[in-house]
């Protein structure tokens, strides 16, 4: 795979043996236990390959640090009605091939993430754009088929722009093997169940340079990732256990620093069929799990107990609402109401949240529900729940729960709806077509305030109809050398363009 891209760099002028100093710059990330789905951004929907391609590819805005919309690939950009915006281009951007960057690349990128034939998993998030026309090498206009009041933050992640000569050369299977984008660092080689490492781009278009010259995503089970960190194989582990933090802390050589970011711990519920159509089993749920023991022992203090299936910072969150309290007697109650007594559910638990699954279970039990459950990888989940979401000739997965998290890169509550509880979205278990009118409802509505009060609407029902749940809200606790200078995002997703890396002899 690296030769591809040493050829690739050859049509600069460039080689990777040219790049400056990479092994004196080294910044090794555990940020996931496996492989990504994909570095193509049309075949994945996650954000464990999303953490890695968010630094090969531009899209034409990006998200800062705090949650803000920024230019990108678009320096600027014009709403010229309700349904169409104008796109104004940099100039002078290259590919990491050297192919330019020009209108035709975010037009041929669309149609190929929207393509009917084959539309990329997250299509669904920008499906209502009807068409991408070229105004001319350096002006795109985004024609949506109905008013789209979320479409600059939708933008920001789920919309990147490849290179057409490129991707039209060596097809899928190959473009997938040696990916090219014009983010702040340059594919290098991907060692399957152990690394990827990524080259700093020499030629980026933005001001500020990536500060370290190579960037590798190492892929460590839970239980070796703290080792890994304190035998100094790893400078940063991004979701370090909250069990883990005193080792840390006791290191003369690391530090701790912790992320109250768009990070929450959710349950789904598969209300398509039994038992959980049946809303008194939702309610049983909802009252059957304490947060305050979550925060306690699921997350050893690290997190906050959330109200709302969103998050305080999300545009659009409710701070009216009010979690169901926690009355296990209740649910108990509900559970034989509906005729069910000590019966038992299929769950998937993400392995990220095993530490809170575990309490989850146990409380679970506690009041009459005993649970089936497995232990699954991003991957593993993505291909039960999101692949027969998206193809109707896959059978839909037939378990009933699912302890997982998100992180929302859109910081906007559109984005948990959108994926979670909107009927049409990929982690998405439950129909309700109230929910999916006043859903789109709010995302036609360009008004801010208008369109604040419709979100607000959206965590009224779903707390009334208990469609979907978020318990608590990770402080994430990163564990970095001291070294390392990074500052984490709010919205949860990683991006280490401006990370930085001492020599060891100058740390602290």
């Amino acid at each position: 795979m690296a030769i591809k891209i040493v050829l690739a760099l050859a049509m600069t002028g460039l080689s990777l043996a040219a790049l400056p100093a990479a092994q004196e710059k080294r910044l090794v990330v555990v940020s996931d236990v496996i492989d990504p789905v994909s570095l193509d951004p049309h075949r994945e929907f996650d954000a464990s390959s999303e953490n890695i391609i968010n630094h090969i590819y531009d899209g034409l805005l990006r998200m800062d640090v705090q949650g803000q919309i920024h230019p990108a690939l678009a320096e600027s950009w014009t709403r010229i009605d309700e349904r169409t915006v104008e796109f104004y281009l940099r100039k002078n951007v290259i590919f990491h091939n050297g192919e330019p960057f020009t209108a035709e690349a975010v037009r041929f990128s669309l149609m190929r993430q929207l393509d009917p034939k084959q539309p990329a998993p997250n299509a669904g998030m920008v499906d209502t754009i009807e068409e991408a026309v070229v105004v001319d090498s350096y002006t795109v206009r985004l024609k949506t088929k109905v008013p789209d009041g979320v479409l600059l933050n939708k933008l920001s992640l789920f919309v990147r722009v490849l290179p057409p000569r490129y991707l039209r050369e060596t097809g899928d299977p190959g473009f997938a093997a040696a990916p090219v984008g014009t983010g702040p660092f340059i594919f290098d080689r991907w060692i399957p169940g152990d690394r990827i490492e990524l080259v700093a781009n020499p030629h980026y278009w933005a001001p500020s340079q990536p500060k370290v010259e190579r960037l590798v995503f190492r892929f460590l089970s839970t239980d070796k990732q703290l080792d890994a960190f304190l035998n100094n194989n790893v400078d940063i582990i991004t979701d370090l256990s909250g069990l883990d933090t005193m080792r840390v802390v006791k290191n003369l050589d690391a530090k701790i620093v912790k992320a109250k970011n768009f990070y929450t711990v959710s349950l789904l519920i598969n209300s398509r069929k039994k038992p959980f159509a049946d809303q008194r089993l939702r309610e049983a749920l909802a009252g059957a799990v304490d947060r305050r023991a979550l925060v306690r022992y699921g997350a050893k203090g690290n997190a906050v107990a959330l109200d709302a299936l969103t998050m305080p910072g999300e545009f659009g969150h409710n701070p009216g609402i009010r979690a169901a309290p926690y009355d296990p007697a209740r649910s108990r109650r509900l559970i034989e109401e509906a005729g069910y007594q000590n019966f038992k559910v299929k769950v998937l638990v993400r392995e990220e949240v095993k530490n809170f699954a575990s309490v989850i279970l146990a409380q679970l039990k506690k009041v009459g529900i005993e649970t089936d459950y497995v232990i699954a990888s991003q991957k593993e989940i993505f291909e039960k729940i999101v692949l027969p979401n998206i193809n109707p000739d896959l059978p839909p997965w037939d378990g009933d729960l699912v302890i997982t998290h998100y992180v929302d890169p859109t910081a906007h509550v559109y984005f948990p709806y959108s994926i979670l509880v909107y009927s049409k979205g990929g982690y998405s278990l439950t129909q309700d077509e109230e929910f999916d009118q006043a859903f789109l409802a709010m995302t036609h509505e360009l008004n801010p305030e208008k369109q604040l009060i419709l979100c607000h609407r959206l965590e009224e029902i779903n707390r009334r109809k208990i469609l979907a749940l978020s318990f608590v809200q990770v402080i994430r606790p990163f564990a970095m050398r001291k070294t390392v200078s990074y500052e984490p995002q709010i919205t949860g997703m990683l991006d280490f363009r401006n990370a930085t890396k001492e020599d060891e002899k100058n740390g602290d």
